[in-house]
Order: structure tokens, then C-alpha cells, then sequence
């Protein structure tokens, strides 16, 4: 059992198996340690120094004072700290993980204690409710123009700015197709899908980041083949005639299509096909086409909510912790693709090579695409405008 010790005394806990300081209350046992420090002396308590058969110097020598050593204890913890990511509805279970990997390591290191909660939607939905005054820590948004518009409201400082705004791109995805068990409508590349009795879920360009990557994607198939923009127009027009739902966000797509039963084919980013193929217990399969889309989901610190809220510390922080290889590992379990190599190949699941086309192929730059494909006269409503068959 413990000894009881002078004030500010501290002991260790044997029986909780606890390696630091416990501190322990003053009390009347105050007498009982000076008791043993004499006894340990050979003097009496109540002998004084010099008699005899005390242990004290003759009169007149001086004796040093014996002072009981004291631990000091550690500096308390900083606050426990909260932070808000705001993101795209296709990414919640990799925020769950890499928000805990994140706590745990961060806790371990400094002794502060932090939370995260998640506000998922279509990523054009959650840069508007960010420029509205969604109090999130961080946007991890589905494509770079999406960072853009929170740019022009002011949330985040521009880039090479003096305020130093904080983003990264630390994975990178792409677009598939998912289809029933067996493949039953044989779908290989972008040509299959306009076959007649095939039907197409994907979430909607207007409302969804992976809706707008789907139509890109599609776009880009096209364009590889050397194809202008008015074939290409007229491809993705015969697609979105094939398409039976355009659901709000990707979440509701795959929903629609693993539980609701529409369609032959969803058009999903790799990670959410094969969240879905698992949810499926095998009665569903991911298609890779020849060409698709170089998906790049950027990450950033918002600087505006962290500078008010005083979390840019623990929000850069994790922001820099996306870069480390055990978040990198934990990118690709969720079949996200890596910006680590190492990570990339000790993944579980392999990453099929698929000829990824850059936005720069298709357009000068990211806003330019969203101008000229998704703005409110740009090539989607062209596309929606058309009449079905």
C-alpha cells in the first residue's frame, strides 16, 4: 500500500498500473512521515540532537535540514479542442478513421485532447453553407474549384497570399462503373453505356462534386479519342438520356442503386464503389473503363473560422498529419489513392491502372471548367435541356 506523504507528496498507483504521479491529500499522517524520516536517522522523536544514544551533532555543530523529495508535476494539458470538417458525402467513413488515427497520435504526443465532428452534403451545397457561415474547421471539398468559390467569399486567403492559407491535395481518385453480380449487361467502357437497354444512376452535376466528376469523366472519354467538343457533346447528351435518376449527392445515388434496385450501372468514385460492393456481400462489381477522370480532392484549413475560434494550431496539425505514411496507409485501405508510393503499394486492395485525364486537357483550369461545363449557361444544361427520347 502507498504511504501516505507530506503536502504536495506525490506516489505511483500500483494497483491501476498507472506510470505517473498521483498527487495525494494532506492529512494527520504528517506526523507518521516525520516519525520515519527520524527513524531512519536513528534519532528519537523526542530526543534531541546530541544525548545519548542519538545519532545528532554535539552542540554547537550545524546539521543540514533533510527536505523529503517532492515531483514536480507536469504542466496541465491545454483544453480539449473540437474541430468541424466539412466535406463531401462520399468521404465520411475516411474522416471517422483518419479523425481518430489523427486524436489518438496527436493526444499521445502533447496531452490535448481533440474531437471531430463531420457536415456531409454535395460538395457545391457545402462551400455555399461555408461562405454562409458554417463554422468548419477544414473543407475537404470534392474538387479544387469548390475551394475557389470559398476564395471569392472570403473564407479562405488566396493562395501566396500573406495570410499563408493551408491546402493539399493528399490523395488523388477516379470514376467507375459499378454494376450488378455477373456483369449481366457486359459493360467494359463508355460506348456500352448507351446501349439501349442499359440504365444509368449518378448523382446530379448541379447539386453533387462526383455528379460533376461523372459528367467529366464521360466528357474526357471523348476527348481522348480526339473527338471535338460537339461529339463529345453529343456522347454525354445520349448519356443523360440513358440516366434514370440524378440523385442530389453520391451517398443517394449508391443508396438508390445497392438498396432501391435502379439501374444497370452507377457512376461512382472508386472509393464509394467499392464501400458499396462490401455493403453489397458480393452482388455487386467495380467496371474500370479504359479512360476516366484525374480526381483531385483538396483539403484546407478555413482561415476565417480557425483565426475566430483560436483551432488553427490543432487544425494545421491535422492538416499536416493527412501527409504522414500512417495516414497515407490509411487513405489507401479506404481505396483512395495515395500520394505515397509506399503506401500505394502495400495497400490491400490494388489500384488498376486507368489512364487518368487531367482537368488541363479539357479546360485551362478548374474554374474554367466550371464556367464552361457546369455554369449556369455552361454545357450541362445544354445537356439537360435536350428532349428524351
Amino acid at each position: 500500500m502507498p504511504i501516505p506523504g507530506a503536502p504536495g507528496a506525490f506516489v505511483v498507483n500500483e494497483i491501476l498500473g498507472l506510470s505517473h504521479p498521483q498527487p495525494r491529500a494532506p492529512g494527520r499522517s504528517l506526523l507518521l512521515v516525520g516519525v520515519l524520516l527520524l527513524a531512519a536517522l536513528g534519532c528519537s522523536p523526542t530526543q534531541p540532537p546530541g544525548e545519548a544514544g542519538g545519532t545528532g551533532a554535539s552542540p554547537g555543530s550545524t546539521t543540514p535540514a533533510i527536505t523529503p523529495a517532492v515531483a514536480t508535476p507536469k504542466p496541465a494539458a491545454s483544453k480539449p479542442v473540437e474541430l468541424l470538417i466539412v466535406s463531401f458525402d462520399a468521404t465520411r467513413e475516411l474522416w471517422v478513421e483518419l479523425g481518430k488515427a489523427f486524436s489518438d497520435d496527436f493526444l499521445a504526443k502533447t496531452g490535448q485532447m481533440v474531437s471531430f465532428r463531420q457536415s456531409q452534403g454535395g460538395s457545391p451545397a457545402q462551400a455555399r453553407a461555408l461562405c454562409d457561415g458554417l463554422e468548419g474547421d477544414l473543407a475537404a471539398l470534392a474538387l479544387p474549384s469548390d475551394l475557389s468559390e470559398l476564395e471569392r467569399c472570403g473564407v479562405l486567403s488566396p493562395v501566396g497570399g500573406t495570410a499563408g492559407s493551408k491546402r493539399l491535395v493528399p490523395c488523388t481518385s477516379t470514376l467507375v462503373f459499378l454494376v450488378r453480380e455477373g456483369n449481366p449487361k457486359r459493360i467494359a467502357d463508355w460506348p456500352d453505356l448507351l446501349q439501349p437497354e442499359v440504365t444509368v444512376v449518378s448523382p446530379s452535376p448541379r447539386t453533387s462534386g462526383v455528379g460533376r466528376m461523372a459528367f467529366l469523366s464521360a466528357w474526357a472519354a471523348i476527348s481522348d479519342l480526339g473527338g471535338s467538343d460537339e461529339r463529345a457533346l453529343a456522347y454525354v447528351t445520349g448519356l443523360y438520356q440513358q440516366i434514370t435518376r440524378l440523385e442530389p449527392t453520391a451517398r443517394a445515388a449508391a443508396n438508390s442503386f445497392l438498396k432501391g434496385g435502379e439501374g444497370d450501372v452507377l457512376l461512382a468514385l472508386e472509393s464509394e464503389a467499392y464501400l458499396e460492393v462490401r455493403a453489397s456481400e458480393g452482388r455487386l462489381e467495380v467496371v474500370y473503363p479504359r479512360v476516366s477522370l484525374l480526381v483531385e480532392t483538396p483539403v484546407a484549413v478555413v482561415d476565417r473560422v480557425v483565426d475566430r475560434k483560436g483551432t488553427r494550431a490543432v487544425a494545421e496539425a491535422f492538416h499536416s498529419f493527412l501527409e504522414t505514411p500512417q495516414a497515407q496507409a490509411i487513405f489507401a485501405k479506404n481505396q483512395f489513392r495515395p500520394m505515397d508510393n509506399a503506401a500505394r503499394a502495400a495497400s490491400p486492395t490494388p489500384f488498376p491502372e486507368v489512364k487518368r485525364i487531367p482537368i488541363t486537357d479539357l479546360a485551362a483550369s478548374w474554374d474554367a471548367a466550371q464556367t464552361k461545363f457546369f455554369g449556369s449557361d455552361g454545357l450541362f444544361e445544354k445537356v439537360l435541356s435536350q428532349p428524351r427520347k
